[in-house]
């Protein structure tokens, strides 16, 4: 079997989500079993939405797509939560949505060390270099983000928030990588569709996790 980067990235992201998943868990009084099962239902769904995203826009690592990923987590979390109060789903979610940054700065990581999504050309010192030029590493970029968000979490975890408040970043998602998008050459048009549609639904989930 080959041992790849992004291979040894990703499984470390597994165990980082693991860990904060079941830390957060704990601190909030909270069933571990439960959030777990919700973090392995959003990982399940996920990688199989990454696969078939594969197929359509641009896709990653392997052939995955990270916004197939994305959707896929979205609906594996709602089906694992479908029977708990409303109010215990928001408080599980918000564990899931505040580990999440954590370990897909992991992922990415992987994705930056292996070049594999290089965005236009740019004099930004933000720059990397590849064999046409210096582009966007749009991989780093997303590392980067993900690092600003983990930090972020970290300082606004420190004190209990009401059901739902880091739900309410997952608006985030969607705006984030229309950014990105923005600085492929050229942008793929399925993946901008779908971060329109990622924006759209961020924004009801923030609706219904203000009501």
């Amino acid at each position: 079997m080959r041992i790849t980067v992004f291979g040894i990235s990703a499984g470390g992201a597994l165990l980082v989500w693991l860990v904060v998943v079941l830390w957060r868990a704990r601190a909030a009084g909270l069933e571990p079993r439960r959030a777990l099962r919700l973090l392995e239902s959003a990982i399940a769904c996920g990688v199989l939405g990454a696969a078939i995203g594969g197929f359509t826009g641009r896709p990653g690592w392997a052939g995955f797509s990270s916004l197939g990923a994305a959707f896929g987590a979205v609906l594996g979390a709602a089906l694992s939560l479908r029977p708990a109060p409303q109010t215990d789903r928001w408080r599980y979610l918000d564990i899931v949505i505040y580990a999440f940054p954590f370990g897909w700065a992991l992922v990415r990581l992987g994705c930056t060390l292996q070049r594999e999504h290089p965005g236009r050309i740019t004099s930004s010192f933000l720059g990397v270099a590849y064999p046409d030029g210096q582009r966007y590493d749009l991989a780093l970029l997303e590392m980067l983000l993900a690092i600003t968000l983990t930090a972020l979490f970290l300082v606004l975890g420190r004190r209990p928030r009401p059901p739902g408040y880091f739900v309410r970043f997952a608006a985030l998602c969607g705006p984030l990588r229309l950014l990105i998008e923005s600085l492929r050459e050229p942008p793929a048009a399925p993946n901008v569709i779908a971060a329109l549609m990622l924006t759209a639904a961020g924004l009801w989930v923030w609706r219904r996790a203000v009501d």
